[in-house]
């Protein structure tokens, strides 16, 4: 029958199959053979890795990457590699542009239409918090589906409108920000190919069917 043993340390990490059979080796009695959503501390503990949490939807429904960048030791960020573009995250949100100001929400054919001075194009993705009366649209980010520079209409992150009977009436205030995105020379076809290198402040770029790039 099997026979429990107490083990003090996993600092020796998870074990190749066909290392199964080496009691011999020192290391031995320090590994595992499977540590699946384990962090292996250096001082020998494993502790269960932390969940994950829902950030936001990928602005591409073709393939996206994650690639990770630290420019420095107290600010970090995760880059969103798409089909053409890359957007940013920090401190669990994606990084945002300038607040513009909300002055009205009026009824344009049912649908919500926001009144603020903005350059914005449909397409872009925005965030929206402090607006008085309608506030079921604080705290959410949506797709423009229709803008001039005085206005703009909007879609949730699946392509539905937004109602102008689906808020309630409009008292005052409230921002508009965009989320920051750069135009990128990869594909979706290509983010599996990208090597990346930090280099301080910037980040160095390589790609098989790219000259090398460097993100600033």
């Amino acid at each position: 029958m099997a026979q429990p043993v107490m083990q003090f340390s996993f600092n020796s990490g998870e074990w190749a199959p066909a290392l199964n059979a080496r009691v011999d080796i020192a290391k031995y009695h320090s590994g595992a053979a499977l540590l699946r959503n384990f962090f292996v501390d250096y001082r020998g503990g494993a502790t269960a890795r932390p969940g994950t949490k829902y950030i936001l939807k990928t602005k591409s429904n073709t393939e996206t990457r994650l690639i990770p960048f630290q420019p420095s030791l107290s600010v970090s960020y995760v880059l969103e590699f798409g089909e053409g573009y890359i957007r940013f995250y920090n401190n669990g949100a994606p990084v945002l542009e300038a607040g513009l100001a909300i002055t009205n929400i009026t009824n344009v054919g049912g649908q919500a239409n926001l009144v603020v001075a903005n350059a914005y194009v449909p397409g872009d993705w925005i965030f929206i918090s402090g607006v008085g009366g309608s506030t079921q649209l604080n705290g959410n980010y949506y797709i423009i589906s229709a803008a001039d520079p005085a206005n703009i209409r909007l879609t949730d992150l699946f392509g539905n409108a937004i109602t102008f009977a689906s808020l309630t009436p409009y008292i005052a205030g409230g921002t508009v920000q965009r989320i920051y995105t750069i135009a990128s020379p990869y594909s979706s076809g290509e983010l599996s190919l990208i090597r990346y290198v930090p280099n301080v402040d910037r980040m160095i770029l390589c790609h098989p069917n790219h000259i090398p790039a460097q993100l600033v």
